[in-house]
């Protein structure tokens, strides 16, 4: 049995001083600060095409991290968990992140930095353009969508020419009505909003409850987390498809969205199995046990397992049938430099972390367990930089380049990689960790609470 059966806690719960984590936030806000007045210089500088990969490639690395929190927020609720009221306060705040996001993607939306980025987008841009020239009008900036109704038919029926033409385009032409730049720009916004909200409304339910204790608030969560779990699938699903998988629209491949899901899910509970470990160090959530740790270990343990089952099988499926819209996406990333780290990632991601977690009194130990947790998101480091920055010579070198380059890849751009990396981190880390101070650090009036404290397993 649990050893925390005499633990007195706070009637009122316990919140976190914002003073004992004033230095982190005030370094993390310098580091963030100094990389976006950097970043910014950056965007307007000849390098800014190839700076936006890095930016996509930090930013997308932290939104998964959200994601993942809303994604056991929701799971906690829906399954009605006992186990997990000591820690899902953490997962709650991960969650709301998500809206955060929405800033730190406004880079990827600015028209010229999209193009580079999404090769739909830059030929659709190049084919508005023509048509501009040969209509003899003047386009109000490069980039910009032709706009609704008649003009948005035009360039859908001049994308239909230009594919005569060009064989390549025709991919461009049949996927037109999703990879438009006006349903492009409704879609991520849903994302932050839609997703956001629910992540926001399911804090204030559990942070009502901190409040009068009423056990409607339990039964209204649940209820809501069963409706809203569907609509994060598809939401995470759609936008890993479109911030990520688009960076080559017309590579196919059908296991993309549960591919980026189990990495949301593995590293963000890596994540919360680190923050609790902090705030335990810091003296609280006394309520927080050796069990607790195991649960959130065999969880990371398993989708461990499920990554790795997930990525190859997308793997297997795409080698087996051998389509070349397919595996140009496994080409490029098996040549010359970027095989190695393709080769990596299946131990760094999966063979020794699965061996490591395999004795259960790993997952129990504190020191240890925070060892994999690191591990596992370094790994989740590797694992999209190996997603993003490999499309960045395909798309932006010329003809020339691709001929002449021994390694498909542009020399020192690495340091904007980790420019970017830091940047969104640092900003990141800020601003959660002063929300993580605005409520309790578990729900203290929780109907199931005791039964969290008592945990054995």
């Amino acid at each position: 049995m649990s050893a925390h059966s005499s633990i007195e806690l706070p009637l009122d719960g316990e919140r976190l001083d914002a003073n004992k984590v004033a230095p982190i936030r005030k370094v993390a806000f310098a580091i963030g600060f100094i990389g976006l007045i950097a970043s910014g210089i950056l965007f307007f500088s000849p390098l800014r095409e190839k700076f936006i990969y890095s930016w996509l490639f930090g930013f997308y690395y932290f939104f998964s991290l959200a994601l993942g929190g809303l994604f056991w927020t929701l799971l906690h609720n829906a399954t009605n968990s006992g186990w997990g009221i000591a820690v899902r306060r953490v997962f709650e705040n991960l969650a709301c992140v998500v809206p955060f996001m929405l800033l730190l993607a406004i880079p990827i939306m600015i028209p010229n930095l999209r193009d580079a980025l999404y090769e739909w987008s830059k030929e659709q841009t190049v084919i508005e353009l023509a048509m501009h020239e040969d209509s003899g009008e003047v386009p109000a900036a490069a980039g910009e969508s032709m706009g609704q109704g008649e003009a948005e038919h035009d360039l859908r029926h001049a994308i239909h020419v230009a594919a005569k033409e060009d064989p390549h385009k025709y991919l461009l032409y049949h996927k037109y009505p999703y990879l438009n730049k006006t349903f492009f720009y409704l879609r991520v916004l849903g994302y932050f909003v839609i997703l956001g909200l629910i992540a926001l409304w399911m804090r204030s339910m559990s942070a009502r409850q901190d409040e009068d204790g009423d056990h409607k608030w339990t039964l209204r969560s649940r209820r809501a987390a069963c409706g809203f779990l569907p609509v994060f699938a598809v939401g995470s699903s759609f936008a890993a498809i479109d911030f990520l998988k688009c960076l080559d629209y017309a590579w196919f491949s059908t296991m993309w969205g549960v591919y980026i899901f189990a990495g949301c899910a593995l590293n963000s509970m890596a994540v919360a199995i680190l923050l609790t470990i902090f705030l335990k160090k810091q003296g609280y959530l006394k309520l927080v046990n050796d069990e607790h740790f195991h649960i959130m270990g065999k969880l990371m343990f398993a989708f461990v397992i499920f990554w790795a089952y997930v990525t190859f099988s997308q793997y297997f499926l795409i080698w087996y049938a051998n389509i070349p819209e397919e595996t140009s996406y496994f080409l490029t990333r098996n040549t010359e430099g970027w095989h190695v780290g393709s080769s990596a990632l299946m131990w760094v991601h999966f063979v020794i972390p699965f061996l490591f977690l395999l004795p259960a009194w790993v997952k129990k130990s504190t020191k240890y367990v925070a060892i994999a947790c690191v591990w596992n998101l370094v790994a989740h480091i590797l694992d999209y930089y190996l997603i993003v920055i490999p499309e960045r010579f395909v798309s932006l070198a010329s003809n020339a380049e691709m001929m002449a380059a021994s390694s498909p890849s542009y020399s020192g751009a690495f340091l904007l990689d980790i420019l970017a990396f830091l940047t969104v981190g640092g900003l990141v880390v800020w601003y959660f960790l002063g929300m993580l101070s605005k409520r309790r650090l578990y729900p203290c009036r929780d109907p199931r609470l005791e039964e969290s404290i008592q945990l054995a397993n």
